[in-house]
């Protein structure tokens, strides 16, 4: 579908660039999400910022510092300026990322970076970093994706490797299936696109013999 501006056609589902600004590490984080995924780094971001505007759990962290009002699916969540403002960028080293989204998306992080009184680049960077800190979301994100390359036998060992990390873990963050497929690789000195060889020999030479 496509409506005519002027003398050219604008496509109803064409997306728009965003480059948002994040910090070092949560970049340096994206990019390992995307090697393991082979996925482009725009994609990787974009499908993290899809999954955050939809969030109940991240929209409703959010809501403490919505500076105007905000209507989502059909609820209008106050804003007030007594409301305490998002964080400023924390200082230390950032870059600059390029994502595409859709018009759709656009339209959802635009509202929201009204509601937060910020730019829609730095609502984005803020969504980036909330679903980088959903467990749930990055666990099923790189699930979904060694499935296709694994065999059952192996991803039941990874899974199971991922307990035994997180078992211990009472507060503070829980390990990813991501964190435990860099850990493995950056063992096996292997470039990440060799991760499936890497988990297939951990698997069978470490984990099965040793820990289980």
């Amino acid at each position: 579908m496509s409506t005519t501006v002027g003398h050219r056609k604008k496509r109803s589902d064409a997306k728009r660039d965003v480059k948002p600004t994040i910090k070092l590490p949560l970049r340096e984080s994206v990019c390992r999400m995307a090697d393991i995924t082979d996925n482009p780094i725009k994609d990787v971001g974009a499908n993290m910022i899809e999954h955050a505007v939809k969030n109940k759990k991240i929209i409703d962290s959010l809501s403490i510092h919505f500076r105007r009002d905000i209507l989502i699916e059909n609820t209008i969540k106050r804003g007030s300026t007594d409301n305490p403002r998002i964080a400023k960028r924390e200082d230390g080293i950032h870059e600059r990322i390029t994502i595409r989204l859709r018009q759709h998306t656009y339209e959802m992080v635009s509202a929201l970076a009204f509601a937060l009184d910020v730019s829609v680049s730095r609502a984005c960077a803020i969504l980036i970093e909330k679903s980088m800190h959903d467990f749930d979301f990055v666990n099923n994100y790189v699930k979904k994706h060694l499935k296709s390359h694994l065999t059952p036998n192996e991803m039941r060992s990874l899974e199971s490797l991922l307990h035994y990390v997180n078992q211990g873990i009472e507060y503070g963050e829980k390990v990813t299936l991501a964190g435990v497929v860099s850990y493995i690789v950056e063992e096996a000195k292997a470039p990440i696109s060799k991760a499936k060889e890497a988990i297939s020999n951990f698997v069978i030479n470490r984990w099965n013999d040793n820990f289980k």
